[in-house]
């Protein structure tokens, strides 16, 4: 087992010869794709905040606007 055993359970079965109805290979399937999408929406997300905050101009700005706006 080894790596396999510490997937979730609610993954499709790996074993060879799992004997699931149609549906529920569909069902599996879609559980993979969700996951999959769930993945790289977040992989995606982190990108996108490391490198919005990688930006030392954006940086720069946010820190100027913030002591600007300390007063208001």
């Amino acid at each position: 087992m080894g790596v396999l055993a510490l997937l979730p359970h609610w993954l499709p079965p790996i074993q060879a010869g799992n004997t699931l109805t149609v549906g529920e290979n569909i069902l599996s399937s879609a559980r993979v794709v969700i996951l999959f999408a769930v993945m790289l929406i977040f992989i995606v997300a982190v990108q996108t905040w490391l490198n919005f905050f990688s930006d030392k101009r954006r940086a720069l700005h946010l820190q100027i606007w913030f002591l600007n706006n300390q007063g208001a």
